[in-house]
Order: C-alpha cells, then sequence, then structure tokens
C-alpha cells in the first residue's frame, strides 16, 4: 500500500498475511527475519503467540476493506522514503525478498500446547533479555529459579516471567537435589529444564536426568567442564 503525505512524502507499507490456514510459531518471525534489513523503516508483528491465523487468497475472499486485510495480517512494514526511490518498486523487491525468507514453515498445522519451562540461574538484564523475549514470541511460560533478591524478582520484572522460585545457589554437590526440591512449589506441570549460565549446565542436567526430562548427556557435559577427563 502507498500514500502521500501532506508533506509530499511517500509512504509504503506492507501488510504480510500466511499463504495457509495455521497456528502462528513465533509471533515475531518478521522481525526475526528482517533484522537489518536496507529499507526498512519498521516491522510491526500484528498477531499473537500461537495464534491461529487464516490464508488470505484473492480469488476466494471478496474485498472488504482495509480493516478486513489488517484482520488477516499477521504483520507489517513500513518502507523508508527514499530519494530516487521508486516506492512501488520497493514493495516488489521486499515481497520478493519476503518470499525468500518466510520459505520456512512458520505455522503449524495443530494447536501449538502450552509449554511451561524452568530457567536456572539467569544471568543479567543484558544477557537474559533475549531469552526472555524469545520465549514471550514462542508463546512458553518461563519460571526462574534462582537466588532470592534476583533482579526478575522485584515488582517491575515480575510480569515479564510466570513464576520466580528462590533457590540457594551455591554450586556444589547437593544444588541438583535443590532444584528438584524446589521444583515441588510449582504446582504447573514442567516440559524442560534449561540455564543460560555455562557453570550450572551439568547440574541442571543432573536435576532433569533425575526427573526423567529430556536433558543433556552427562558425560559429555563432564568432559566439556574437565578436559582432561
Amino acid at each position: 500500500m502507498v500514500a502521500h503525505s501532506p508533506d509530499r512524502h511517500n509512504i509504503a507499507v506492507k501488510y504480510i498475511m500466511s499463504a495457509s490456514d495455521g497456528y502462528i510459531k513465533r509471533s515475531e518471525i518478521l522481525e526475526q527475519r528482517l533484522v537489518e534489513r536496507e529499507g526498512v523503516e519498521r516491522v510491526q508483528s500484528l498477531c499473537q503467540p500461537r495464534q491461529h491465523v487464516q490464508s488470505w487468497k484473492s480469488e476466494q475472499v471478496e474485498w472488504g476493506g482495509l480493516n478486513q486485510m489488517l484482520a488477516r495480517s499477521v504483520g507489517a512494514t513500513l518502507l523508508k522514503d527514499q530519494p530516487c526511490v521508486c516506492p512501488v518498486s520497493a514493495l516488489a523487491v521486499l515481497e520478493f525478498e519476503l518470499e525468500n525468507r518466510l520459505a520456512m514453515h512458520w505455522t503449524s498445522r495443530q494447536p501449538i500446547p502450552n509449554t511451561i519451562v524452568v530457567l536456572v540461574g539467569g544471568r543479567d538484564e543484558y544477557t537474559t533479555q533475549p531469552m526472555l523475549q524469545a520465549a514471550k514470541s514462542l508463546g512458553i511460560e518461563l519460571i526462574v529459579m534462582d537466588e532470592p533478591g534476583y533482579w526478575l524478582q522485584s515488582p517491575n520484572n515480575m510480569s515479564r516471567i510466570a513464576k520466580f522460585v528462590p533457590v540457594d545457589m551455591t554450586i556444589n554437590d547437593g544444588l541438583p537435589m535443590r532444584i528438584i526440591d524446589a521444583l515441588g512449589q510449582i504446582e504447573e506441570q514442567v516440559e524442560g529444564l534449561t540455564s543460560n549460565w555455562d557453570g550450572l549446565t551439568l547440574p541442571v542436567a543432573q536435576a532433569t536426568a533425575f526427573l526423567g526430562l529430556p536433558h543433556e548427556n552427562l558425560a559429555a557435559l563432564e568432559i566439556c567442564r574437565e578436559k582432561f577427563k
């Protein structure tokens, strides 16, 4: 869609719709696939994680105006107003790129179940933020285990996770069992445990193995931590 602002600037917006009916696997798929794409001013997701979307083929749907198009769009892109660049041509180039960048299966035919994952021993905000954002985009509920007073336990940040569980994170032989005991405070069914800190990979894997959940190979993790073995 191309329009002109009162100051005669070109405004080119492209709405993206799914080519098939299904459930969104990742709500920020457009932002991820168009990161730092030249000529794009802004990318905005218009869908929720695990949301069901319908395809729109022109021969099947009668044109019902902009509101109808917005209701079926999974996202939109705003192109930069570039001198000497035809906005219609720029939209055509973007269309070609999107066919390649969205060539994977980013919708599921089956409903995507709600998933709860425990993040054990999160790190600072800068390091943990990408994991929080990815979990939100995938529709994964994240429960965090860490020392009391961890930054995600603050009132300003608690809304970013499903729950916070305080645990003594001292790295010793008793840590895997303390993690297991702390899971007793969680009523929901947990699908897995993970950590974004290398120092916790082994105790987290040991706790996960004890619970019978998917986990890394313990012997391989021990070798990675102690290469002289």
